[in-house]
Formats: structure tokens, C-alpha cells, sequence
């Protein structure tokens, strides 16, 4: 029962239950330090929790109202998965639009170099033709 006491202890110093007032005791009596004071908390705390009734004298729903600082975090892993499911949807949508806009401009980029090439052949064809009139006018002499 006592290593549960001091558990149920530990895990209300590192939520936002944790008792405030307690808390600022500790740390003024610890000098600002931040390691003694949490031993100081958990020590105390676990003094207060083993002064109350124990649940097996009392109901249950009494023994909670007796420790609303005291009483079991919900676990938002739920929430944390959801958190979680969303940043990698975000992460895939993303890789997809970079990975569509990398093909966008890759198209563009292939269309362009085509038209170029249109342009070359059609420069040269021109220059073939320039040549060979060039050719016939200047050997008719």
C-alpha cells in the first residue's frame, strides 16, 4: 500500500493535478531546488494520502471525494492517438502534393525542352533551307 502511495504521489507531482500550495512549501523549503523540492512534495504528499481513510473503511465514491487532488488521471491516450493520426495524414498529404507538384513541374519542365526542340528543328530546317538557296544562287554564276 505504501509504494502505491508514493506512485499515486509521483504521478500527481508531474500532472497539472498537482497540489500548488504544497508545491510552493516544498520548493521555499528546498532553497529553489527543484529535485529537493519534488522529494519534499512526494514525502508530504504521501503523509497527507496515508492520514485519510483508507478506501477499504469507506465507499468508494467517499474515499474519492476525500482526494480530488489525489484521484487518477485519465489517460488522454486517445486523444494523444488522434494527435498522432492527424500529424501523419497532414505529413502524407503534404509528401503527395510536393510528390504531384514535382510531377507538375516536371511536365512543364519536359514541355518545355519539346517546344525548344520544335523551335531547333524548325531553325534548322530554316537553315537548311537558306544554305541550299544559297548554294543554288551562288553556283548558277
Amino acid at each position: 500500500m505504501n509504494e502505491k502511495l508514493y506512485a499515486q504521489a509521483l504521478r500527481e507531482f508531474e500532472s497539472d493535478n498537482r497540489n500548488e500550495g504544497l508545491y510552493a512549501k516544498c520548493f521555499a523549503e528546498a532553497d529553489g531546488d527543484e529535485d529537493k523540492a519534488k522529494a519534499r512534495y512526494i514525502k508530504n504528499r504521501v503523509n497527507e494520502l496515508s492520514q485519510l481513510d483508507p478506501p477499504s473503511t469507506t465507499s468508494g465514491q467517499e474515499f474519492k471525494k476525500t482526494l480530488p487532488e489525489a484521484a487518477p488521471q485519465k489517460e488522454n491516450s486517445g486523444g494523444v492517438l488522434k494527435a498522432i493520426a492527424v500529424i501523419v495524414g497532414i505529413g502524407i498529404v503534404i509528401f503527395i502534393l510536393d510528390a504531384m507538384g514535382k510531377k507538375q513541374a516536371r511536365d512543364r519542365i519536359q514541355n518545355r525542352i519539346d517546344s525548344l526542340q520544335t523551335e531547333i528543328d524548325a531553325n534548322q530546317r530554316q537553315q537548311d533551307s537558306f544554305n541550299e538557296a544559297s548554294d543554288t544562287l551562288f553556283n548558277n554564276d
